[in-house]
């Protein structure tokens, strides 16, 4: 009986270690992965016309209008950005809501560029609700631009 009440406290204190969302308590938003501080903020717009200037200089601050969203884990969600949605990820080190679509997001992290697989493509497609025709559409790997955040703020 003593070891049952020891694992369960063990897994209270390995689940709760594990939260990944923390309120933000300077507003209403909610922070998941890292809390940083959003009032350098850089409309993603502005920031992909000048990407390469800040390749190399560490981590920024984005913000923008959420277009999509992973509807499988919350593992990441896509800038309403043009000619193309600037796609964010978070390395699996945490999860947003997936009911974020439309609202405006910070993200804070750094630009890379990846070449993303066929299978990936198709998976992205398939989290994105694509349909099966637009899924087998996807016929070849892209080069593409990608932020990794290491911290999301849902306004």
């Amino acid at each position: 009986m003593k070891s049952f009440y020891s694992a369960t406290f063990v897994l209270l204190i390995l689940v709760s270690s594990c939260s990944q969302n923390t309120k933000n308590l300077n507003s209403d938003s909610t922070v998941f992965g890292k809390s940083f501080d959003k009032s350098n903020a850089i409309h993603v717009s502005n920031a992909l016309a000048s990407w390469k200037s800040y390749e190399n200089k560490g981590e920024i601050t984005l913000t923008g209008t959420c277009a999509a969203v992973c509807q499988m884990e919350g593992c990441w969600f896509k800038y309403n950005t043009e000619p193309e949605q600037l796609f964010v990820d978070f390395d699996h080190g945490f999860t947003i809501a997936k009911d974020c679509k439309d609202k405006t997001l910070f993200a804070h992290g750094h630009f890379y560029q990846d070449t993303v697989s066929l299978e990936m493509l198709q998976e992205y497609a398939k989290d994105d609700g694509k349909s099966a025709e637009e899924i087998n559409a996807i016929k070849e790997p892209k080069i593409e631009l990608h932020f990794r955040a290491i911290g999301v703020d849902i306004d």
